[in-house]
């Protein structure tokens, strides 16, 4: 048979030979599949098609491009193959030009697009068993064979799956993305993105795996990250180079998180993710739903959360962007269909701010003023913690204030139940940091001034009434912020361990950090005079080493839980624990004076190790550790001292005003 001077739609499709049968009408690859024959249907020039706004069932499920004629309500691909009864199409009034979409944001169809039937479930899995796989239509034409080590496996699914859902205890609800749209895209989500997600549910897992698992998955993660270099950006990356950050901070690496958290800024100012979707026109082409403009917000929050937490506790950061969050809505709930898709969570919008004012008050202590005068009149932190006490009057019906400092009692839990009970338990977790957060704030803008209680020039009697109430003011504020925030964190510790695990406390142990230097000050450090004025139940030893201990040891887990890489968090373990010696040394009733508790020049300085997560890479290097504070000039016992560029200034300054 001769072939045909034009293919039918199908061999056009397959790219074969199409010849004619014997009948004439139809050619021979048609007759011998069943299919129906036929040719595409050039327009005239008058004859002009319009994108549909809504396409029909049959080219949604395949993806074909649902084109119509003017006035008409069937498409032109349901015309040629005479399925115009199941055809309802809604024209566009104008032609909409085709775009290239990332992740779930694709060109708004209907809702039942978002989140097929049943029966079109279905009808598309009979369609791909009846079809050959030369006619099976894909969504790319890149027919490169993928690197087998970046394809997706059930194991992945799995792992994804266990981590969104408590293995199928609970809707896939996340704070970063759309888990929902993730979990049903699973296998055709970028590789950079399933991995960086799946290497955190991996470390997260329960019962755990081997570490190994998680670091693999980590290592492919970032050779998938390697390979997109020069495409596109897109918001997929963002979410991609969130995870890893947050991979590296709960391995106690958050340096090594760094690199991905600079890209991920640099692809966000590239987007304008920093700019609200309902505020860019640029995004108004691709008609947006609710659910794609959130789940472009919740991307950015995601990594610029990262961001600022790092402002807070590092200090060194590498790098200052100008993006601001000022321009973008904040965490919100957004329903499809009745289901929920993303939940509110209202409490990390005062976290970021906080973080922030603390990174303000670390520059601002760079260095020691030039006398001791300059911190007992030191106006109030330089306006910093004016800033603080109007975000704790704007959040005051989340932060859980007992009673009394040093104790929580059955009415204050029933009362805090009632106060968190419109807070989703996804996000509790996000709540609990808040408060930890706004003590350990408050804890570090007054600590300069309660340091001065351990100089014998700063005797109450040699001061200006001024100075003495604030001094006492600073030391009893930071005192109630330690008790507070102890006894706080341990009522709440087994909630968030059953809603979000137990490594979710790789962050906090900063605030932890700060609850226990307040101990070992004020029972090691603190003079007798100024003990003297004090809440005899906030000072007493036997307490404050109880608190401290209990800190220690919960630190101890953390690290246990880190793994074998541990760098920011093994620092703090060893300054806690040498508290707690000295600590234990003073309960006794013994005394260490002062050649003794600073021995030493050749003391040991405690240094955070920066260490590779790929492979078995030994190469490390030394910086200092991350903290809110450190110890600003303090030495424990022994001469444990603090690796930091203005420690010995800070240690110079508290000696000359001894």
């Amino acid at each position: 048979m001769a072939p045909r001077p034009k293919p039918c739609v199908k061999c056009k499709r397959a790219r074969k030979k199409c010849e004619v049968s014997g009948d004439g009408v139809n050619c021979l690859r048609c007759l011998s599949l069943g299919a129906l024959c036929c040719f595409e249907v050039v327009p005239k020039s008058g004859d002009r098609r319009t994108l549909a706004a809504y396409p029909c069932d049959r080219c949604s499920r395949n993806r074909w491009k649902c084109t119509v004629h003017p006035g008409q309500t069937v498409c032109h691909l349901c015309q040629e193959h005479g399925t115009e009864a199941d055809c309802q199409v809604v024209p566009a009034l104008q032609p909409t030009p085709s775009q290239d979409y990332s992740s779930s944001e694709t060109q708004t169809t209907s809702t039942s697009d978002s989140i097929p039937s049943a029966k079109g479930v279905l009808d598309q899995v009979l369609q791909v068993f009846n079809s050959s796989l030369q006619e099976t239509q894909f969504d790319y034409a890149d027919w490169r064979m993928e690197d087998p080590d970046l394809m997706p496996t059930i194991e992945d699914f799995m792992l994804a799956w266990s981590l969104s859902t408590a293995n199928g205890t609970r809707p896939p609800v996340w704070f970063g993305m759309d888990g929902d749209y993730f979990l049903r895209t699973f296998f055709v989500q970028p590789s950079y993105l399933r991995f960086a997600l799946c290497a955190i549910a991996a470390h997260v897992h329960n019962p755990p795996l081997p570490e190994a698992v998680s670091f693999s998955l980590f290592q492919r993660a970032r050779k998938a990250i390697l390979r997109m270099a020069g495409c596109k950006p897109c918001v997929d990356m963002v979410k991609a180079y969130g995870y890893l950050v947050l991979f590296a901070i709960h391995k106690g690496q958050p340096a090594v998180g760094q690199n991905f958290l600079k890209l991920g800024l640099d692809v966000i100012r590239d987007l304008r993710l920093d700019v609200d979707p309902d505020d860019s026109p640029w995004l108004f082409h691709l008609n947006l739903t609710p659910r794609q403009k959130e789940d472009r917000r919740r991307a950015f929050w995601g990594l610029y959360g990262n961001y600022m937490a790092d402002l807070g506790y590092n200090p060194d950061p590498s790098f200052e962007c100008d993006i601001s969050g000022d321009n973008v809505k904040p965490p919100g709930e957004v329903f499809d269909l009745g289901q929920p898709i993303f939940e509110d969570s209202v409490a990390l919008k005062w976290v970021w701010k906080l973080s922030e004012i603390l990174h303000r008050n670390r520059k601002s202590l760079l260095k020691p003023p030039q006398s001791l005068l300059k911190i007992l009149d030191l106006d109030t932190s330089h306006g910093l913690i004016e800033n603080v006490q109007i975000i704790i009057s704007q959040c005051k019906y989340l932060l859980l204030y007992s009673s009394s400092p040093l104790e929580i009692t059955y009415e204050d839990a029933e009362r805090f139940k009632v106060q968190l009970a419109n807070v989703s338990v996804r996000f509790l977790f996000h709540t609990y940091a808040l408060n930890f957060l706004t003590l350990s704030c408050l804890s570090a803008l007054h600590r300069p001034k309660l340091y001065a209680t351990s100089l014998k020039s700063c005797n109450p009697r040699f001061l200006s009434l001024k100075q003495h109430e604030d001094i006492l003011s600073a030391t009893n504020q930071c005192l109630e912020c330690a008790h507070r925030l102890t006894n706080i964190f341990f009522h709440t510790h087994e909630e968030c361990m059953t809603y979000v695990g137990f490594s979710i406390f790789t962050q906090l142990i900063y605030n932890l950090f700060e609850a226990c230097i307040i101990c070992w000050f004020a029972s090691c450090r603190m003079t007798v005079a100024w003990r003297a004025l004090m809440n005899p139940a906030y000072v007493e030893r036997e307490k404050l080493l109880a608190m401290a201990t209990k800190l220690t040891e919960f630190m101890q887990r953390v690290v246990k839980v880190e793994g074998t890489k541990s760098g920011s968090t093994i620092v703090i373990l060893r300054c806690m624990q040498a508290m707690v010696r000295e600590m234990f040394i003073y309960r006794r009733g013994a005394v260490i004076e002062d050649s003794e508790s600073r021995s030493g020049i050749d003391g040991l300085e405690l240094r955070m190790t920066v260490m590779s997560l790929v492979g078995d890479d030994f190469e490390t290097i030394e910086k200092e550790p991350y903290a809110y504070l450190g110890l600003l000039g303090l030495e424990v016992a022994g001469g444990v001292r603090w690796k930091g560029k203005y420690e010995p200034e800070w240690r110079m300054f508290w000696t000359s005003n001894t």
